[in-house]
């Protein structure tokens, strides 16, 4: 069984991608699937993936742009994990999956978990959201 879907939405940035997939990807003791689904107008994120090739790694891509909403939406429909989360392709992991796994199988009430999560600007600055 999967433990935690990880949706990554993208568009037209590949290096902010490597970096939210490099987050999650490696992670031990945590059954994770990956499933990004590709808004761009070009195949620069295609071509990268198919390079990893990893099983974790699910990818679709968007023949007619959805646009944000709309491809959250559709990337929900590909999750099989217990639990699903929502990474965007310019934040990444600070902490690990392993800990959100741990919290989340130790308490039963939880519905929703917020994370602190660090976003990248395209001037290479960060902010955070906690």
């Amino acid at each position: 069984m999967i433990d935690i879907s990880i949706i990554i939405p993208t568009y037209n940035n590949l290096g902010l991608l490597k970096k939210s997939l490099l987050s999650v990807i490696n992670q031990q003791n945590v059954n994770i699937e990956v499933i990004i689904v590709d808004d761009s107008t070009n195949s620069e994120i295609n071509d990268y993936l198919k390079k990893i090739n990893s099983d974790k790694i699910q990818y679709y891509r968007n023949i007619q742009r959805k646009g944000t909403v709309r491809n959250w939406n559709y990337e929900l429909t590909f999750a099989k994990g217990r639990y699903i989360t929502v990474l965007h392709h310019d934040e990444y992991y600070a902490d690990s999956i392993n800990q959100l796994s741990n919290l989340l199988n130790n308490k039963e009430e939880i519905e929703v978990i917020i994370s602190k999560v660090k976003v990248k600007r395209s001037d290479n600055s960060f902010y955070s959201l906690s």
